[in-house]
């Protein structure tokens, strides 16, 4: 998913479901030192032990947000590439509107059971579907454009 995003320094990224934050400083070492990471999750359990990896391994261009993920970071955008690790029904729609115009996002889509993570480029308004890969399983996305009534 990381490659498809085809990330340069000094990219603005949006990660959606920040985990334990090991993907995140992948993410931060691609868009380099001028480069920032955004990176939002829902549960907040996670939070402390992600902000621990991050200051352990010395990356300060992660900013972790706790919250939902589906809604972006309106104030922080735009950006030049969004990421969503979780499986979800569609793009939210708030995500298409915070992407830089020639930004991708990559996103499994499908239902609970199986995706296809697809890389969309946006041009004007519109997101166009570049590439799609494989089928996968992915936990389902939480949050008001997430799945509902997922269990």
């Amino acid at each position: 998913m990381s490659e498809l995003l085809n990330i340069r320094k000094g990219y603005k990224i949006l990660e959606i479901g920040t985990g334990l934050g090991w993907h995140t400083c992948l993410l931060s070492h691609m868009a380099g030192l001028e480069g920032k990471v955004f990176t939002i999750e829902i549960f907040e359990d996670f939070i402390d032990k992600a902000r621990k990896n991050i200051r352990e391994i010395g990356l300060d261009n992660i900013k972790i947000v706790h919250g939902d993920g589906t809604l972006g970071l309106r104030y922080e955008g735009p950006f030049d590439r969004i990421i969503i690790t979780s499986a979800a029904p569609d793009v939210p729609y708030p995500l298409k509107q915070q992407l830089k115009d020639g930004g991708k996002i990559v996103v499994p889509v499908g239902n609970v059971f199986t995706q296809q993570i697809i890389q969309y480029e946006k041009r004007g308004l519109e997101l166009k579907e570049k590439e799609t890969t494989g089928y996968f399983k992915f936990d389902p996305l939480q949050g008001r454009y997430g799945f509902k009534n997922w269990w």
